[in-house]
């Protein structure tokens, strides 16, 4: 809203016309004295006089005064309010008339007019005079203006600068006029008809008060960014940037995210950061960690909004995902006698879709077992061999192997156990029966040798099991040549006599490094060199074994 504090005091300037009677009065006294403007009362204009040159009895007859000079502007230090102290160089011939306006009083008022004018023209002569208008107040008064509202025999020839012609009359725009600022208006005018002359002016000025508010238009922007790809137990950084393109505060800022199913910051799959207020082209970036409980793509956009109801969504960046994941199988013999080497092979695989780093192969021993070797890069610990197998790249498989040997028979369980990085362990054993072999030695041996007829000899068997394992049920047979008869057998179990043939009950079970023997005597019953034969089997060896023993029968 614009206030207007107009100025309307007239000032009454009084041209004193060249008669003969006045200008006797005018010599008598010294002075000029001015006709008081219209309204004068409290605020009444002060008049100023000044002395002038006492004129010629009858002056001659002179040129029209020439045009008056551009408009001077004056300016004096900025004082205090009403303390400008400006006034006008009249010079001889000229007198001064002052008024403070709005109020008459100088002390509260905001501008000083004075008017410069000759005491006495001749009629019908040009003359100058000048309105000195002053900002008295210590700040700028805007669209100060100088209105003509009235005059009395004076007519205007021309002014500078020039006035604007008006419903209200003539009006010069001084425009702004700082603090002590003075303007001058030069003014050439006539008088037509001899005794006094005179106009009425008025000053006003027109200063705004002016409420100014900042218009602003603040933006919301909102950035996502996620790790591209991840093992699943890695985590997963996800970014955010929010700025304020627009112009003024983006207050009470809030970034909001709702993570998809299998993926949380601390626990939560619902994120909110925030972030205060974003001056003018400011902007603020957080992070939070998120962690994945499963293999996949995961997707999702982000949220920015202020407390004046801005929003803004970023992108839907995605992270993909992925694991390693072991599998290790056992390659080995069901079966191997003891004493004898025994080969294991672990092959680990990762079937998965991430790289198994660090992965490494513990095979444990069996109680019993004794390592003989490893395959390469095996390390030996106790019962205990490890396999640093290193970065297993999805598909890829390594084969590591360990070689034992029993000293006992038995079922010997040998395990083994792979694990990497962000892969779930596995396992896997193999098992291979340990069992002896029975290794039977039959030994047959004549005590007597030659042997006359009609004596007797003794045939010695012997069976030894020199093997590693117990053997079952081992028989003996023993067959008698024609030129021998059975006397009696002794021995580790009984026997019975069928013709030339003698069989011995069988041996249970002889145990490795066992022996079992018997004695068998038989009578030579005529000459010849005969051989003496023994027959073994046994559940190992269900093909007989044979032996056999030469004598030589004489007379």
């Amino acid at each position: 809203m614009r206030s207007r504090n107009t100025i309307k005091n007239a000032a009454m300037t009084a041209l004193v016309v060249g008669l003969a009677g006045l200008l006797g009065a005018c010599e008598s006294t010294g002075t000029t004295t001015s006709t008081a403007p219209r309204g004068a009362g409290s605020g009444s204009p002060t008049f100023l006089s000044t002395p002038s040159a006492k004129p010629a009895a009858k002056p001659a007859a002179r040129a029209a005064d020439p045009a008056p000079a551009a408009p001077v502007v004056r300016r004096t230090a900025a004082p205090a309010r009403n303390n400008c102290n400006y006034s006008p160089d009249a010079g001889a011939g000229m007198g001064v008339a002052a008024m403070a306006f709005p109020t008459g009083d100088a002390g509260s008022s905001a501008l000083m007019l004075h008017t410069v004018m000759p005491n006495q023209v001749r009629r019908g002569a040009e003359f100058g005079y000048e309105y000195h208008i002053t900002n008295i107040t210590g700040g700028t008064l805007q669209n100060v203006a100088v209105t003509l509202e009235s005059q009395s025999n004076l007519d205007v020839i021309s002014a500078t600068p020039a006035a604007m012609s008006g419903a209200a009359g003539n009006t010069w725009a001084i425009g702004d006029l700082g603090p002590c600022e003075t303007r001058v208006i030069r003014v050439t005018a006539t008088a037509n008809s001899t005794g006094t002359a005179g106009n009425c002016v008025s000053v006003s000025y027109n200063n705004s008060l002016c409420a100014v508010t900042q218009v602003v238009d603040p933006e919301l922007t909102i950035a996502k960014t996620a790790t591209p790809r991840v093992l699943r137990c890695d985590p997963i950084t996800l970014t955010y940037e929010v700025c304020n393109p627009g112009t003024g505060v983006a207050s009470g800022v809030v970034i909001r995210d709702t993570l998809p199913n299998g993926l949380t910051v601390n626990g939560s799959r619902n994120i909110e950061i925030p972030v205060g207020d974003l001056a003018a082209g400011e902007c603020a970036t957080r992070e939070v960690v998120a962690m994945a409980a499963s293999t996949g793509e995961f997707c999702s956009p982000a949220a920015a909004a202020s407390g004046e109801g801005l929003t803004a969504n970023s992108g839907e960046p995605c992270t993909v995902v992925v694991a390693p994941s072991l599998e290790i199988a056992c390659n080995a013999r069901d079966r191997q006698y003891i004493g004898r080497n025994s080969q294991y092979e672990f092959t680990v695989s990762n079937n998965g879709d991430g790289v198994a780093a660090n992965t490494v192969v513990n095979v444990s021993l069996p109680g019993g077992a004794e390592f003989v070797s490893g395959s390469n890069g095996a390390m030996p610990t106790g019962n205990t061999v490890a396999f640093q197998v290193g970065s297993l790249r999805p598909g890829a498989s390594e084969t590591v192997s360990v070689t034992l040997k029993a000293r006992t028979a038995g079922d010997f369980r040998v395990g083994a156990t792979a694990s990497g990085n962000c892969a779930e362990p596995v396992s896997t054993q193999c098992e291979t029966n340990f069992r002896g072999i029975p290794a039977i030695l039959l030994e047959v041996v004549d005590l007597v040798d030659p042997v006359e007829v009609g004596t007797t000899t003794t045939y010695r068997i012997t069976v030894t099991n020199q093997g590693s394992a117990a053997d079952q049920n081992v028989r003996i047979t023993c067959v008698l040549p024609d030129e021998q008869e059975f006397v009696n057998a002794t021995g580790a179990t009984s026997s019975t006599m069928s013709g030339k043939t003698v069989t011995f009950n069988p041996v249970a079970t002889l145990a490795p490094g066992a022996q079992a023997s018997w004695d068998l005597v038989v009578r030579a019953t005529g000459e010849a060199d005969v051989r003496f034969a023994v027959e073994m089997t046994s559940d190992s060896f269900t093909r007989p074994v044979r032996e056999t023993e030469s004598t030589n029968l004489y007379e």
